[in-house]
């Protein structure tokens, strides 16, 4: 047998391509997912989000080393436009060809999935970061948003929950957070 010495060097393996989709990148659901991306080991993995423009966290996610798409037409409010997102969302996904596709929040997971099983991404997570059919959105939003979840519900592989969610299906739950600059198992 060989010394180690002797034997040639391990092969550096390509990063792992990861990209967040989500409708707002700011406060709590943006925290999160700004926390899970830039808790990524940069050696192992590229790391990109897609979302809204203009929204407060882009600078950090930047700043962080965070490969970052404010997608143009990307919007909270449902609509005609959200066919161009889906559009722009799968020339990215194929292009870049990521590994894994991450989704949050209601609009963002739905278009996000849906882009990700068009281009056969491997990995689709979403995560549930809290309810977004409560009884104080109105009845026909609650509903199409209800419908959206239902039709998209089955192209992710896993479902996490950041919350206390809920839903039928039970999510793994999953707290992330951080003091300072180190990060706290969940509890």
């Amino acid at each position: 047998m060989a010394p180690l010495e002797a034997l040639p060097p391990a092969p550096v393996l390509p990063r792992i391509k990861v990209l967040h989709v989500i409708t707002r990148f700011w406060a709590g659901t943006g925290d999160g997912t700004l926390l899970a991306a830039e808790g990524m080991d940069p050696d192992r993995y590229e790391v990109w989000v897609a979302g809204v423009p203009s929204a407060d966290l882009w600078e950090p996610a930047r700043a962080a080393g965070v490969r970052t798409l404010e997608t143009p037409g990307f919007r909270h409010a449902l609509g005609p436009a959200d066919m161009l997102v889906l559009g722009r969302l799968v020339r990215l996904i194929r292009r870049e060809r990521f590994t894994v596709v991450h989704t949050h929040s209601a609009k963002g997971g739905s278009l996000g999935r849906v882009a990700a099983r068009l281009c056969r991404t491997p990995v689709v997570v979403h995560t549930l970061h809290g309810q977004s059919f409560h009884p104080y959105v109105a009845r026909p939003r609650r509903t199409v948003h209800r419908g959206l979840r239902r039709v998209t519900r089955r192209l992710a592989t896993r479902f996490l929950a950041a919350a206390h969610a809920g839903p039928p299906w039970r999510p793994r739950s999953v707290r992330p957070r951080r003091t300072g600059e180190t990060w706290c198992p969940p509890p």
